[in-house]
């Protein structure tokens, strides 16, 4: 029996290491982060964003390019037909004065 609580202890020990190196690791993950202090007036005096004019006469408030829509890019594509069309009908118009 005596030997018997000589080796428990040792195991013991260790159990009682890991047990308490477990609770240090989970505190330390578990543990949220601090909140710094920062004096208001200097963080803002800091930044260096500028906001300029916002409205405008005209276009708006246009922050990217203007993209045409599919409507009026099918309007651009019937008005470039048509202008060949003319075109080609006023060359044709043209040779036949010309023939005769």
């Amino acid at each position: 029996m005596k030997s018997f609580f000589l080796n428990i202890w040792k195991y013991l020990a260790l159990l009682f290491a890991g047990v308490i190196g477990g609770m240090i690791a989970a505190i330390k993950l578990i543990e949220k982060p601090s909140i710094l202090n920062v004096n208001a007036e200097n963080f803002i005096a800091e930044q260096t964003h500028k906001i300029g004019k916002l409205k405008q006469k005209g276009e708006g408030n246009s922050l990217s390019p203007v993209l045409p829509t599919p409507k009026e890019k099918r309007l651009v594509r019937r008005t470039k037909k048509r202008e060949s069309r003319l075109k080609k009908e006023t060359e044709k118009e043209d040779q036949q004065q010309k023939q005769e």
